[in-house]
C-alpha cells in the first residue's frame, strides 16, 4: 500500500547493489531523499559518525537523475514534495495554469513557475471564451496567469468553474490556484479537482493563524496546500519531472 517513499541518507557501504535496487524501485514510485553530506565538511560530518562513505556530490547528482531519485535539500522540500505525491496524479508535462484573485500574486506566482522550470502557455481559443462568459471583464484577465478579481468574492463558486474550464484545455497539465482562506472559495476548488484527473495545488495567502485550519480542510480532501506559490510551484516541478523520468523509462523498455 506504499505510494511514496521519504528518505534520508548520508552514506552507502554498496554502492552497485543501491544503484539497482534504486533504479528498480523509482520506476514504480516515487522515492523522495534528502541526502546529507553533499558538501565536503557534510561528507566528513556524516563519516564520522555512521561510518559509510558519503561520496562526492557528483556522483549523487549523476545517480539521482539515472535512478529517478527526487533529490531535496532540507525537511521543508522534503514535506513539499510528499504532499503533492500523496495527493495528486501524474501530470503529462510541465505545462501549467496559475489561477488568481490578484493580479500582482497572479505574475508573481507565474514569476516562481518559471523560474521552476515549468511552462505557462496560453489557452486555447475556446477556453478563453469559456472564462470570459463567467468572470466580468472589468478587473479579470482570462490569459495564464488567470486573474478572477474580485468577482471570487461576490461569487465564490467561481474558482470552481475557473478550475474546470482550464482542464479542460489540452495546453494545460497541471493547475496552481492561489486563494487567501475563504472556506467558499475553497470548497468550490475542493468539489472542481473531484471531477478532474489533472494536478491541483494550492497556495493559501492568509493570516497565519488562518493558515492551519485551510490547511487541514484542503488535505482532508486530497488537495496539497502551501504557504507560498514558490514551494507550490517546487512541488509541481518535481511532480512533473518524476512523471517524465517514469514516461521516458517506459517508452525505452
Amino acid at each position: 500500500n506504499t505510494k511514496t517513499i521519504l528518505a534520508y541518507m548520508e552514506g552507502i557501504k554498496d554502492g552497485r547493489r543501491f544503484f539497482e535496487v534504486a533504479r528498480e524501485v523509482a520506476a514504480k514510485k516515487p522515492v523522495i531523499m534528502w541526502k546529507g553530506g553533499m558538501s565536503e565538511q557534510g561528507a566528513k560530518a556524516a563519516a564520522s559518525h555512521t561510518g559509510a562513505l558519503a561520496g562526492s556530490a557528483a556522483v549523487w547528482n549523476a545517480l539521482f537523475q539515472q535512478t529517478g531519485i527526487i533529490n531535496v535539500t532540507c525537511m521543508e522540500q522534503v514535506v513539499d514534495c510528499a504532499l503533492a505525491f500523496a495527493f495528486s496524479p501524474l501530470p503529462k508535462g510541465f505545462r501549467t495554469a496559475v489561477l488568481s484573485a490578484h493580479g500582482g500574486t497572479g505574475v508573481g506566482t507565474a514569476d516562481n513557475c518559471l523560474a521552476m522550470g515549468l511552462e505557462l502557455p496560453g489557452f486555447t481559443d475556446e477556453t478563453k471564451g469559456r472564462l470570459r462568459q463567467i468572470m466580468p471583464e472589468v478587473g479579470t484577465s482570462i490569459g495564464n496567469p488567470v486573474d478572477i478579481g474580485v468577482a471570487s468574492l461576490m461569487n465564490q463558486g467561481l474558482y470552481g468553474e475557473a478550475i474546470r474550464i482550464i482542464a479542460d484545455d489540452p495546453n494545460i497539465d497541471m493547475i496552481l490556484v492561489n486563494t487567501s482562506a475563504i472556506r467558499a472559495c475553497e470548497e468550490g476548488i475542493v468539489e472542481a479537482s473531484k471531477t478532474i484527473t489533472k494536478p491541483v495545488v494550492v497556495s493559501v495567502f492568509a493570516l497565519p493563524e488562518l493558515v492551519p485550519a485551510e490547511y487541514a480542510y484542503l488535505a482532508e480532501n486530497g488537495i496539497a496546500a502551501y504557504p507560498d506559490a514558490k514551494r507550490a510551484a517546487y512541488a509541481l516541478s518535481r511532480l512533473a519531472g518524476y512523471a517524465k523520468f517514469k514516461a521516458d523509462r517506459e517508452s525505452a523498455g
